[in-house]
């Protein structure tokens, strides 16, 4: 019994170590199609909040996807995901504008504010979209030990 909990413990920690790498591979993907956008539709459009979020849901789109294919591999139910990952993403996408515009306001002289905002923002729904994604979105309930072992 020990041996089995200590095999499956180690598959778990492994298979979490790699979700979180190719999650911080796409997330930096994501984060630089974020920020492109943003930065582009910033000379565009006027309204900055606007733009921020035009680049959090151009970014969003391909978040979807690639973590679904790629960082947690559930490709079970596309319309449950989809669903699960646009509730969880709209409350990403209002906590990243409000960071963003509310960093924007209080850093009025800081030369940087603009990065620096993004950065911030940025961060704070990357954590929250994992943990989300991870138990909310793409959770997949271990049946047994030789479906896990498969995976």
């Amino acid at each position: 019994m020990c041996a089995v909990l200590c095999v499956l413990s180690y598959k778990i920690s492994m298979r979490f170590s790699k979700e979180i790498r190719y999650f911080l591979i796409i997330g930096i993907l994501t984060v630089l199609i974020d920020y492109l956008v943003y930065f582009m539709s910033r000379k565009l459009i006027i309204n900055t909040s606007q733009a921020k979020a035009f680049g959090f849901i151009s970014g969003t789109v391909f978040a979807f996807l690639a973590n679904r294919n790629i960082t947690f591999r559930n490709h079970n139910n596309i319309w449950g995901h989809l669903y699960k990952f646009i509730i969880l993403y709209s409350g990403t996408l209002f906590i990243n504008v409000t960071i963003n515009n509310n960093l924007l306001n209080w850093l009025t002289d800081f030369h940087y504010k603009v990065q620096l905002s993004f950065l911030i923002a940025t961060s704070t729904s990357a954590v929250i979209n994992f943990i989300g994604m991870k138990y909310f979105v793409f959770f997949i309930k271990i049946q047994n030990k030789e479906t896990f072992e498969k995976n």
